[in-house]
């Protein structure tokens, strides 16, 4: 068991092997997906955009340049793309979660010899005789990604190495040992992976997940996270681009006490 209390801080890096993309891509993957003929496209057309803002949308952020989604649309005065892009960001990511499980990036014959959330994952399980032992460890993650690779995987792993009756119970055993805060949302109303092509009201429902952070001291997701750096004594950053944004708005400096033990990689 991990009986040290410990977060796990998560970027883009933390979700790549597992088949998603990284800041760049997702912003290469929107652009296209939002084109004319991409697969976006009649989604989003669905979900009552105008062919005119799809296709706007999609020129400006290719223009910009931009290295993340986020960036292009905390930066968008007015805050125009910011329905669309949260549309075009839970279709993406959808599609990801979809496309990590037929590739079997997980449990398949895909997998990484060697993964994070597999060594995690047996620290974590070492020494529980039974699923009640496994709410003992002390583990918290914060992430700034969209997907939700890190429910998903516990809830498999956990419902087969303590025979738990269904995905259901695996999920709440998990949710009663990990806190997860996601900083900037996640798709909402449609299990992982689970993506066909979208109706218009389906469209907005995964979308409704998604923040767009202007004053990170107004997201509940930040206070939640602030509240899990107090009580940290080993904090673990992994996959993670140290945006001066993003480390501004984790608040270290001030969240985190004097003692706690930091462990970084990129």
């Amino acid at each position: 068991m991990i009986t040290i209390p410990t977060v796990f801080i998560l970027g883009a890096g933390a979700s790549a092997e597992y088949g998603f993309p990284l800041g760049n891509d997702l912003v290469r993957m929107i652009v296209a997906g939002t084109e004319g003929n991409g697969p976006l496209y009649p989604e989003l057309l669905a979900a009552g955009f105008s062919g005119t803002e799809v296709t706007t949308f999609s020129r400006k952020l290719r223009d910009s340049d931009s290295l993340s989604i986020d960036t292009f649309l905390e930066g968008n005065g007015g805050g125009q793309f910011q329905p669309i892009g949260k549309a075009a960001i839970a279709i993406t990511i959808l599609r990801a979660e979809q496309m990590s499980i037929v590739g079997q990036k997980w449990l398949g014959q895909n997998v990484p010899a060697d993964h994070w959330l597999r060594y995690v994952w047996n620290l974590m399980r070492s020494g529980c005789a039974s699923s009640k032992d496994f709410t003992k460890n002390k583990v918290a993650v914060v992430t700034f990604n969209y997907d939700r690779s890190v429910e998903w995987y516990f809830r498999t792993v956990l419902e087969s190495a303590f025979n738990l009756p269904g995905p259901s119970d695996a999920a709440t055993l998990f949710e009663s040992a990990v806190q997860v805060a996601h900083l900037h949302g996640k798709i909402a109303h449609r299990e992982f992976g689970q993506y066909n092509t979208l109706s218009g009201q389906e469209v907005k429902q995964i979308a409704s997940g998604i923040r767009v952070v202007h004053d990170a001291a107004d997201e509940p997701q930040f206070k939640t996270a602030y509240k899990l750096f107090g009580e940290a004594q080993l904090l673990c950053l992994l996959g993670f681009g140290y945006h001066p944004v993003n480390i501004d708005r984790l608040r270290l400096n001030q969240s985190l006490p004097r003692h706690t033990a930091i462990l970084a990689s990129t």
